[in-house]
């Protein structure tokens, strides 16, 4: 053979690989925690759920025409609400995710 691979010395693992270290001490829990943010309020769970419908609804609607490209036709009435409602909701969830007050 050409490369001949022979067993190495068994030395123990390194403490803190595969058991604990005797030394190890639990990390300090920090003296101040976050303030938990409040609840939300009704108006902002209803405009989370209008955001959330709107993005839901124009996902659904765009999988069906790339599945059935025939519904262009039966849409073509709606596009512009249609575009509204996306461009609205997509719109919506970024002010919701970044930029509303909080």
């Amino acid at each position: 053979p050409i490369l001949r691979i022979m067993p190495g010395p068994s030395l123990p693992p390194p403490p803190g690989l595969f058991r604990p270290s005797p030394q190890a001490a639990p990390a300090p829990l920090p003296s101040s925690r976050p303030t938990p943010s409040p609840p939300l309020t009704r108006f902002e769970l209803l405009t989370a759920g209008l955001i959330f419908t709107g993005l839901i609804t124009v996902l659904a609607l765009a999988a069906a025409v790339m599945v059935q490209p025939s519904l262009v036709d039966h849409f073509n009435p709606y596009w512009p609400v249609l575009a509204a409602l996306g461009f609205g909701s997509t719109v919506g969830g970024f002010w919701w995710l970044w930029w509303r007050p909080r």
